[in-house]
């Protein structure tokens, strides 16, 4: 259980890196939820395994 808490923290960060990539990134900083989506996406897969 502590993994999938650790494998959850590292989840909320990358969302925290994809938001700051794409406003780094492009200046239409829109583009930045696909990543969390794919990130959130990913981890819904890996919980359901």
């Amino acid at each position: 259980k502590m993994n999938r808490l650790f494998f959850a923290s590292l989840w909320l960060l990358s969302i925290v890196v994809a938001y700051w990539l794409g406003k780094t990134l492009t200046p239409d900083w829109h583009v930045w939820p696909f990543f969390a989506y794919l990130g959130l996406g990913l981890y819904a897969v890996w919980l359901t395994k």
